[in-house]
């Protein structure tokens, strides 16, 4: 049996100074939790996992991730990818040419 921890990550706190980079840091943001979820998606056969329930009457449950269980798993991970989805939206990083454009100048006859 193959047993996958993973540590939290602390968030880490930016200044937001323009659209630009909230746009950067949100599309980081969404690469990574989908990542995440496909790694999670392909989880082969044998993996066991522990989830700490919420609550006041909270237990850890361990799974052996075969069988109903991975393919119940799975579905869900499919729906939570099918949620996030595709961004509308994507950061462009700006261009590294030190010239400023210029706008085109009209043709002499």
């Amino acid at each position: 049996m193959q047993e996958q921890a993973q540590a939290p990550v602390a968030p880490v706190q930016r200044m937001i100074e323009s659209i630009d980079d909230f746009a950067g840091l949100m599309v980081h943001w969404h690469q990574a939790n989908v990542n995440d979820l496909k790694q999670l998606f392909n989880m082969p056969a044998g993996v066991e996992m522990t989830v700490e329930g919420e609550g006041e009457n909270a237990e850890k449950v361990t799974m052996i991730m075969e069988g109903n269980v991975l393919l119940a798993f799975q579905t869900g991970i499919h729906a939570a990818m099918n949620l996030f989805g595709t961004l509308p939206f994507a950061a462009v990083k700006p261009s590294t040419d030190t010239e400023e454009e210029k706008p085109a100048e009209a043709p002499v006859a």
